[in-house]
């Protein structure tokens, strides 16, 4: 896929703003809560939305869809090759 295809509109990043604060600030709650009431299973399920609210504020600051390796292991960025590189072969 090029980059061409995954660009957002305005209007499609800020749904991804949306939804990264949506999904950020419920898990945040749901860690206070957990942590309150004290259940284990509230904590890991906000620490999870946590994480998904991170994937999309990186949607947010780079203006693309994410690839599934982009999600999966956002800290080990792609090496994509570049044109003059593949076309020497």
């Amino acid at each position: 896929m090029s980059d061409g295809r995954n660009k957002l509109s305005a209007w499609n990043r800020f749904a991804a703003l949306l939804l990264a604060i949506v999904w950020t600030s419920a898990g945040l709650f749901a860690i206070a809560a957990g942590v309150v009431v004290g259940h284990w299973l509230a904590i890991v399920c906000g620490l999870l939305a946590v994480a998904y609210g991170g994937l999309w504020w990186r949607v947010v600051a780079r203006a693309r869809l994410l690839s599934r390796q982009d999600g999966l292991a956002p800290w080990h960025p792609v090496e994509r090759p570049s044109r003059s590189d593949s076309s020497s072969r």
